[in-house]
């Protein structure tokens, strides 16, 4: 092989984009309003709004829970599929920032995992007093 073929070709980064919304819940930027989660099909949706409100600066690290999900069934629900999404998929730079937020975390050590990231958050939410375990 001639070292011409070697050469990995030039590419741009494309960001990955995200859905504020879906079936009339999620973050809606036209009036900025954050309506909470009853349902979803996949834990990517979730993520996307999570992202969203996260970016538009709409949400509370004393409240998160409650402004984006209906209920502590929904939430427990996408915490336990988040804990396995690594396993398939993996976490976009949007949406780990997001989480990284949310949660007030520090540094990267021991937020890595989607399971080590579900321990961070229930734990956030427990300590803040959005949820009890």
């Amino acid at each position: 092989m001639r070292d011409a073929d070697n050469i990995i070709k030039k590419y741009k980064v494309k960001i990955n984009g995200i859905d504020s919304n879906f079936d009339g819940y999620g973050y809606f930027p036209e009036t900025k309003e954050l309506k909470p989660i009853e349902d979803y099909n996949s834990a990517y949706q979730v993520l996307d709004v999570m992202t969203a409100a996260a970016e538009a600066g709409v949400l509370n690290r004393q409240t998160w829970v409650s402004q984006i999900f209906a209920d502590d069934e929904v939430f427990l629900r996408f915490m336990e599929e988040l804990a396995d999404y690594d396993e398939c998929y993996r976490l976009h730079d949007r949406w780990y920032r997001a989480l990284f937020e949310i949660t007030d975390a520090v540094n990267e050590e021991g937020f890595v995992l989607c399971q080590e990231i579900v321990e961070r958050m229930l734990e956030q939410a427990e300590k803040s007093g959005q949820i009890e375990l």
